[in-house]
């Protein structure tokens, strides 16, 4: 039996309260059980011909109901290729650090993949049931984010 390829890019916000906070949801998806119930960034997968800046706009909107301002000069690019008998997938995910327009109004009820949201501190992110790609691309934002801080001094 021939294996299928198949290639995905998602696009995923990170966002940091005052407290240095980071905001996750926890993914409702049953039928992928590797997945499910892991706690994750906001984001989602490009349609086609849409820019990955687009893409984390609008799923910032779907997901957390409100919209958002990318804050960071370009993306944390993360590559990962997993495999099944039927299927060899390559996911491309383009993170960027995003500042909420009004964090105290944030609202998943309109997003079937999550069940709730919460902050993290960053160092408890090892210990969590996270996606794989999250703690890596936290503590890389964290280290950006201090950087951009610096520069606005």
């Amino acid at each position: 039996m021939a294996r299928h390829e198949k290639l995905i890019a998602g696009v995923l916000g990170i966002v940091f309260n005052t407290e240095g906070q980071v905001l996750l949801t926890k993914r409702y998806e049953p039928e992928v059980p590797h997945e499910h119930s892991k706690w994750q960034l906001p984001g989602g997968a490009l349609e086609h011909g849409e820019h990955p800046e687009d893409t984390l706009k609008r799923e910032i909107k779907e997901e957390l109901g409100l919209g958002g301002e990318i804050i960071s000069p370009g993306p944390i690019i993360r590559s990962v290729v997993s495999e099944s008998e039927k299927q060899l997938t390559h996911l491309i995910m383009f993170a960027y650090i995003i500042r909420l327009l009004d964090m105290a109004t944030i609202d998943i009820s309109n997003d079937p993949q999550a069940t709730e949201f919460d902050w993290f501190n960053i160092d408890s992110l090892g210990e969590m049931e996270t996606l794989p790609l999250v703690p890596g691309i936290v503590k890389e934002a964290k280290n950006r984010l201090s950087l951009i801080e610096k520069q606005n001094v």
